[in-house]
């Protein structure tokens, strides 16, 4: 499987949308509102780790409601939550920590064949669902991608590595500019449409 020029641009994304994620869901645990529901519920001295089931469902609520409220920004991305308790003053609180994951999909290996008018970038939309992954075609032949990519030729072959694509639900937008430093060799590469070489003839030479 190719090496994938993308996996630490997911991880620090992935840690940005948790940290984010968890900033939101204690901003809703600790809201006023919900505590002072919370202290009204609490009709003995706390003296367990874990609140009645009736406290209980009001902090996973909160949680619910704030992590459905953020669910755009987490589309293609597993969420886990976990709840922590505790006791201040014999009143209920709580904290929470939010670790999402980008759902991802391993792509088979294939070898195609160019037509004229392909583009890298539309042969990675084709056989990874995304043409964001086309400078990893460029960097499995570099035989046949020439010029940064501006230069394949038509009815050539080219190597589609396995590799491992975000869930087609996932927004990709983002990982143009997360990567664009850690990918500079590729920063010219544009796609461009293949073109057919020509031959020129020194008819003096023959």
């Amino acid at each position: 499987m190719a090496t994938n020029p993308f996996s630490d641009a997911w991880t620090k994304e992935e840690k940005k949308r948790s940290d984010a994620l968890t900033a939101s869901i204690n901003k809703a645990l600790s809201a006023s509102s919900l505590l002072s529901k919370v202290d009204k519920a609490t009709k003995d001295k706390p003296n367990s780790s874990k609140p009645p089931s009736d406290i209980n469902k009001l902090f996973e609520k909160a949680l619910g409601d704030a992590v459905k409220a953020g669910t755009r920004d987490y589309t293609g991305m597993t969420i886990d939550t976990e709840m922590t308790y505790k006791v201040e003053k014999d009143k209920w609180r709580a904290t929470a920590k939010a670790d999402t994951k980008f759902i991802k999909k391993n792509i088979s290996s294939k070898t195609i064949t160019v037509k004229k008018g392909d583009t890298l970038f539309k042969i990675a939309e084709s056989h990874y669902g995304d043409g964001i992954y086309y400078p990893v075609i460029a960097d499995a032949n570099p035989k046949q991608v020439k010029f940064k990519g501006d230069f394949i030729v038509a009815h050539s072959q080219l190597k589609l590595p396995a590799l491992d694509v975000l869930d087609k639900k996932a927004e990709t937008e983002w990982m143009t500019s997360a990567i664009k430093g850690d990918l500079t060799k590729y920063k010219e590469q544009k796609g461009n449409e293949i073109c057919l070489p020509s031959i020129d003839f020194d008819l003096r030479k023959v």
